[in-house]
């Protein structure tokens, strides 16, 4: 296996993310959003005078929903220029990155993933799917079933080159990730309006990652 340092996975590779990249700063004035991961895990600046659980649980939320999410971004354009490129095997790994950057290793094998292990998108819409009604009937969020699906049908694209279908692929699963954004927003967002501290933490960690 190989590790990904956390500034690596912050530096995005293609030019469709950079711009990405560059709204960000734009919006925020220049205010770099993956610099809440870092200070979450430092305590410093924002997360001061939060206890060490609660940046901890900042930390974990910033780095899945931020710095995760760019990542799984980049792997997919990269994926779709080494496809353009004729690259099968490079554009089938960057897309595997993808999938395993959203998904996570700590899902298991089961259908649905795991209900307590998951640390990435995937559980965090799990999560998310009994407070918006949108859970199917075996209890799985209906977001993750779209997600995997569409990694499957783009790995399909990847292995037979079809780079424009590739791309729609992208585009449904930037779209459905960010839905989880949104929603994973609103359920802290509600919960911090009770003065919940650690609520109102994961509130400011969701509404920075949220793209411009």
């Amino acid at each position: 296996g190989k590790y990904f340092s956390i500034d690596g996975i912050r530096a995005p590779d293609t030019a469709d993310v950079q711009d990405l990249w560059s709204s960000y700063l734009a919006e925020g004035n220049g205010y770099n959003p993956t610099s809440i991961s870092q200070n979450a895990i430092e305590g410093t600046t924002e997360f001061e005078s939060t206890s060490p659980l609660k940046n901890s649980a900042a930390a974990s939320l910033a780095l899945a929903t931020i710095d995760m999410h760019i990542a799984t971004l980049d792997s997919m354009y990269q994926a779709k220029t080494a496809c353009t490129a004729k690259k099968q095997q490079q554009a089938s790994s960057f897309w595997d990155r993808a999938a395993a950057i959203t998904i996570g290793w700590a899902e298991g094998a089961s259908e649905g993933g795991s209900d307590t292990d998951g640390h990435l998108f995937f559980q965090i819409a799990q999560e998310l799917c009994e407070h918006f009604d949108s859970c199917d009937e075996n209890g799985h969020s209906k977001i993750n079933n779209l997600v995997v699906e569409e990694f499957i049908n783009g790995l399909q694209y990847v292995r037979t080159f079809q780079c424009d279908r590739l791309q729609s692929s992208i585009d449904t699963i930037a779209t459905l990730l960010q839905a989880v954004l949104v929603d994973n927003l609103a359920f802290h967002t509600q919960f911090a309006s009770d003065f919940d501290d650690m609520h109102c933490l994961l509130a400011y960690v969701s509404a920075n990652a949220i793209v411009p």
